[in-house]
């Protein structure tokens, strides 16, 4: 699964399953299954916190310092970093609930800060809130449940030189799963590279220290964690003996002795262990394909629990419905609109992934060669270029990156120019993010034919028989709109889908299969124009690449197959904002993106781009791709590989990444029209009230269920089809 892919996948589960939450609150259930609807909530509510630390931790390099209470982890951890004694102090009793990430930045003064859950007006999200060191204290011995999540404490750099990566104090083990202590501990672990395993030397026999051994051996099979046996200045002759007990428990070879780490305090107990440990970790705990592994189990292991919460919620509302007597033969007609236009958009987005990862395959082979040539002639860049865990990057590999992405968007180091007539054309490309523009025009133009014919047959010609330009004819169609009867309002797509949704007056109509087909168009002209422009300013506009434009119009012109699609463009998108929910605002601001911003505000629609960015997400395929890359160089640096090995994979790699990219974006948008269009339907039939809610939350449930069902096939599938 493309690290894209998962990514995708996480946070359309966080998004869903915040919906969800809402939904429930927002619903009122008969009597009987308050205490049911309680417990699923709360069921709901641990997931959510999940996936937000997955979300926030994904491209992260993490390290969990685990153990049971009392075996001296905090102790270890304040000795590494000399914390001042008023931190975390030593707690005879139950140490820290929360998860502690220890974060290296480059700071004069140690920061505290607390990850907090909220609900708002805008529904539940997770933020970081500074707090002083007293409160970081309490709030780490007694934290709010489902409020206070985990804690991050900021320090000097030291070691590891990268805000991007942590060392995390996770909680001791302990037998009640259910306490706050253990809500995020075992996910945490399949979030980490690996593992230092604290255990006491005098009680690591004890069955619950066995047990705690069990689950970390079992999520880190593959992986050589640390081991580092507290207490050595107490009886430290035995220090030898208990060694070697770990060394054989944990079937460790001689060879790697080292893995092994006698701690211990005081004056008199040599502080060498503290470089052994270090040392130790920056050996063993770089990354490995089995990293990777360990977060494609997380989500699996995530699957399985939101599977298990959606059983017991479908039952629970099977009650409801009975409750409100209601049957599930009622969903049939409402589940009938969403299939039609989940048909035309999944196959549209199928169709559109597959031109996308075919187009931007053909400068594979060119990268591959020029960065042959480049590493031929750069002979230091083929050594093993290594930081493991511990240190900064070296600055090869920042210029390595830079460099593969160069070639990425020009294999050939050519120059894209304007050729004579009859002149034979080299081998050149467009930077990808204009061969995906140049795909998605060609795509939204052909598939919109239809809704161009349906404006051929009314093209005005103005008095002296000339033509009018698109600007007139688009002002002309506007005006016309505004005059016309009800019936002749449903005489195309666009003045159905606008009648369909606008809240007047006119007459309920229903929507046709092509009018389905019109609002994929729609969807995908939003999307194409948000992607040209991409720069986003502090006050949350987002600004033309007129340069982008330029480079494009050299080599193809962007309107060459929009022309006619163009004059209708102003109609075609005004539609949109009432799809997608977003109010209009009627101010005169160019506030969208692009032709978009144009056409909408010719009618008086104005559409902010944090508003068009909370539905379509940030997932812009050139953005991607240097995050692909970055995070390719990353993981062969931290896996000791060949970096020119790394270079020619991620070339691979990048069609179908950028496409994913595009299409989910464009996903996200669809599926946003599809939850505007249930609604919409259920208030044109009459049903809200009877039914909206329910259905509602029925709907929630299933895009979840299909979530699931994708993950699993694609586990499925990478076992069968090797």
């Amino acid at each position: 699964m493309l690290k894209e892919e998962k990514e995708y996948l996480i946070e359309s589960y966080h998004r869903h399953i915040r919906e969800l939450i809402t939904e429930l609150g927002t619903t009122t259930f008969a009597a009987s299954l308050d205490k049911q609807k309680e417990e699923i909530s709360q069921k709901l509510s641990v997931l959510y916190n999940k996936l937000t630390l997955t979300n926030l931790m994904g491209n992260r390099t993490l390290l969990a310092i685990t153990g049971l209470q009392g075996t001296g982890k905090t102790t270890i951890l304040k000795t590494l970093y000399d914390l001042p004694a008023s931190l975390l102090p030593v707690n005879s009793s139950r140490g820290e609930r929360l998860p502690v990430f220890i974060t290296e930045k480059d700071v004069q003064v140690i920061e505290t800060y607390v990850y907090r859950a909220k609900s708002n007006e805008n529904g539940l999200s997770v933020g970081r809130e500074s707090i002083s060191i007293e409160k970081f204290n309490e709030i780490s011995l007694y934290p709010l449940l489902n409020k206070d999540l985990w804690l991050e404490c900021i320090v000097p750099n030291r070691y590891l030189f990268d805000e991007n990566k942590s060392i995390v104090l996770l909680p001791g083990f302990e037998k009640d799963n259910e306490d706050i202590s253990q809500m995020l501990l075992e996910h945490i672990l399949y979030l980490s590279t690996s593992s230092v395993m604290v255990l006491r030397k005098d009680t690591y026999a004890r069955e619950s220290t066995q047990i705690m051994m069990r689950k970390v051996k079992e999520v880190y099979r593959n992986v050589k964690p640390i081991i580092a046996l507290s207490f050595g200045n107490i009886n430290p002759e035995q220090n030898d003996k208990f060694k070697l007990e770990i060394l054989q428990e944990f079937e460790i070879e001689p060879a790697e002795s080292n893995r092994v780490v006698v701690t211990g305090q005081g004056p008199d107990y040599p502080q060498t262990w503290k470089q052994e440990l270090m040392a130790s970790i920056d050996t063993y705990c770089y990354r490995n394909s089995t990293t990777d592994n360990l977060q494609t189990q997380l989500i699996l292991n995530l699957t399985k629990q939101i599977d298990d919460v959606m059983l017991d919620l479908r039952k629970m509302m099977e009650q409801e419905m009975k409750s409100r007597q209601l049957n599930n033969q009622l969903s049939g007609d409402r589940y009938d609109v969403l299939l039609q236009f989940e048909v035309q958009y999944k196959k549209y987005l199928s169709d559109l992934e597959e031109a996308i990862s075919s187009e931007l395959s053909r400068r594979v082979k060119p990268s591959t060669d020029e960065l042959r040539n480049y590493l031929a002639a750069n002979a230091s860049w083929t050594k093993e270029l290594k930081t493991k865990f511990f240190g900064q990057r070296p600055e090869e590999l920042y210029a390595l990156e830079n460099k593969i992405h160069a070639i990425w968007n020009n294999p050939n180091n050519k120059q894209v120019s304007i050729l004579n007539k009859g002149e034979e054309k080299p081998e050149t490309y467009l930077e990808p993010n204009l061969e995906i523009l140049k795909v998605v025009s060609n795509y939204v133009a052909q598939e919109g034919k239809q809704v161009i014919k349906a404006f051929d047959d009314k093209k005005e010609i103005n008095d002296s028989g000339q033509e009018l330009s698109p600007l007139e004819l688009m002002m002309q169609e506007i005006s016309a709109t505004e005059i016309r009867s009800p019936q002749l309002l449903e005489s195309t797509p666009i003045d159905r889908i606008d009648a369909y949704f606008t809240n007047n007056d006119t007459l309920p109509t229903s929507l046709k299969h092509d009018d389905y087909k019109t609002m994929a168009v729609m969807g995908a002209m939003l999307i194409r124009e948000s992607f040209i422009a991409q720069d986003i300013h502090e006050n949350g506009h987002a600004t033309l690449d007129e340069k982008l434009l330029d480079k494009a119009s050299a080599e193809f012109d962007l309107a060459s197959n929009m022309n006619q699609l163009a004059v209708v463009a102003p109609k075609l998108l005004k539609s949109i904002p009432l799809i997608l929910g977003v109010d209009g605002i009627i101010d005169g601001e160019l506030d969208l993106v692009n032709h978009a911003v144009s056409a909408l505000s010719s009618v008086g629609i104005s559409i902010t781009a944090p508003q068009l960015l909370a539905i379509m997400g940030a997932g812009f395929a050139a953005a991607y791709a240097a995050k692909a890359i970055q995070e390719s160089m990353r993981k062969a640096n931290e896996r000791q590989l060949q970096l020119a090995q790394a270079g020619e994979r991620v070339f691979n790699e990048l069609p179908l990444i950028q496409a994913k990219a595009f299409t989910n974006s464009l996903r996200r948008i669809y599926e946003r029209m599809a939850d505007q269009l249930l609604s919409r339907h259920l208030e044109l039939s009459g049903q809200h009230d009877k039914v909206g809610e329910v259905e509602q939350i029925n709907y929630t449930i299933r895009k979840i269920s299909l979530l699931s069902n994708k993950i699993k096939r694609e586990k499925y599938e990478q076992t069968v089809f090797i």
